[in-house]
């Protein structure tokens, strides 16, 4: 990779992936989907948390505003996670089933605008 870390990333990788096998074996059976998506959240976010680290010792990092829109990422997921919770138990059909996640998804850009994680005009002006 261009920082020269490829084998530290590498590793991190393998050992997550271990990991999110393990979590598997032993989540799915007693919370099923739930419990594979929880195993994937924690396994990434380690391997996330190793690769910010792995790229912090060659590049300097503003701690404050790196915890700031952490903060925020996980307030912003939170309320994604509550709505879609809450709309889960009347899904009964395929279309419920994509009005559900059609609802996470509007939720998550609604309060990723809101917070200025995101500015809509910075992100039309790349895609177009």
């Amino acid at each position: 990779d261009y920082l020269g870390r490829a084998s530290d990333r590498a590793v991190a990788k393998g050992v997550t992936a271990a990991a999110n096998a393990a979590l598997n074996v032993v989540l799915i059976p007693r919370f099923g989907v739930p419990g594979a998506a929880f195993a994937t959240v924690v396994t990434y976010g380690i391997y996330a948390a190793v690769n910010v680290f792995v790229m912090y010792r060659e590049i300097a990092f503003d701690y404050a505003r790196i915890g700031q829109s952490l903060a925020l990422i996980v307030v912003i997921s939170a309320g994604m996670g509550a709505a879609v919770l809450i709309a889960v138990p009347h899904v009964s059909s395929l279309v419920a089933l994509a009005g559900v996640v059609a609802l996470g998804v509007a939720v998550w850009g609604v309060l990723i605008t809101a917070s200025g994680l995101v500015d809509p005009r910075e992100t039309l002006a790349i895609l177009t």
